[in-house]
């Protein structure tokens, strides 16, 4: 059957103790002068990640704030966050990249993104040429913004290049040039590939893509699923946990970390009935649903890459 989302019986808000650890152990790891793995990732919540590759630091999608809560004040979705931010903005220095994959507020934040440009003055900023406007308004130096569309790969210079996949939020939608709106990212760095959907359902263009890509080493794919309730009130929707489990198994993603989830009420899942999915569908050493402040590695070895 499918996982439900979270019910009222089920909601728990992460804070406390436990934000205070995350925040210990991201900003130790973080500032740390090298990494004991090839590629090591933490996870920010919602669609956020903290990536280290090699010497690269690369943040994806950081949503720490509570501006949504600002916009949808008395609105039927409140958008008051269940998650606690682990790291404020301004404490993650140092950022080589920042990825955003398309413009809505937890992916886009205009109350994160100019702290993390600010401790961040060599930052390279990669978003959706349909968005690039829209990322100058919200913080970010024109002159930092690398704008691409689906299909379109950058070469950053400092060991790592950037692909541009589409992505389906319940629709594949372009701007009158034909740039889409969501957008998915390919990143290879020091030998691995890692691949962030941004946020998508299952769609032929992107298994057309997914389909000539070189091995995903890690895969960072939402979960929260959908349903008319949310469409019709402007939210949409993404990959269910099985949906997510499916492509990790037809694309032979080597291990995928699942997302967008245990941030708002409304859009969540229940993570037990994810765990309970993923370990019944044998897929426990593959697949993780993760927790903020928690470490995550990829090992080379001899047959391949080995994640932790």
């Amino acid at each position: 059957g499918r996982i439900p989302r979270t019910s009222d019986s089920r909601k728990r808000r992460y804070g406390g103790s436990a934000v205070k650890a995350a925040l210990e152990n991201i900003r130790s790891w973080w500032n740390s002068p090298g990494i004991e793995a090839d590629i090591e990732c933490m996870w920010l919540g919602q669609a956020g990640f903290l990536l280290r590759c090699g010497a690269l630091r690369i943040v994806i999608d950081p949503y720490l704030s509570d501006s949504l809560a600002r916009k949808y004040h008395g609105k039927p979705f409140s958008h008051r966050r269940m998650m606690e931010p682990p790291i404020r903005p301004e404490e993650i220095p140092g950022a080589d990249l920042l990825l955003c994959t398309h413009e809505h507020g937890d992916h886009l934040d205009p109350d994160t993104i100019p702290g993390i440009c600010a401790s961040s003055p060599s930052l390279r900023v990669v978003l959706p040429r349909y968005s690039a406007a829209l990322g100058i308004q919200r913080g970010v130096d024109a002159r930092r913004i690398i704008a691409l569309n689906a299909g379109e790969v950058w070469d950053s210079g400092i060991g790592c290049s950037v692909s541009a996949l589409p992505a389906a939020h319940e629709d594949i939608l372009t701007d009158h040039r034909g740039n889409l709106k969501f957008l998915g990212y390919l990143i290879q760095s020091e030998g691995h590939t890692l691949y962030h959907s941004g946020d998508t359902i299952p769609n032929r263009e992107l298994e057309a893509c997914l389909e000539e890509c070189p091995r995903i080493d890690i895969a960072f794919l939402p979960c929260n699923g959908r349903d008319e309730t949310r469409r019709s009130r402007g939210v949409p929707g993404n990959f269910t946990t099985e949906e997510a489990a499916d492509y990790h198994r037809r694309f032979n993603f080597q291990h995928t970390l699942l997302h967008h989830f245990g941030m708002f009420d409304f859009n969540t899942i229940h993570p037990p009935a994810a765990a309970e999915f993923v370990n019944s569908s044998g897929l426990s050493e593959s697949i993780t649903i993760p927790k903020p402040g928690e470490l995550y590695r990829v090992f080379p070895c001899p047959k391949g890459t080995r994640t932790l």
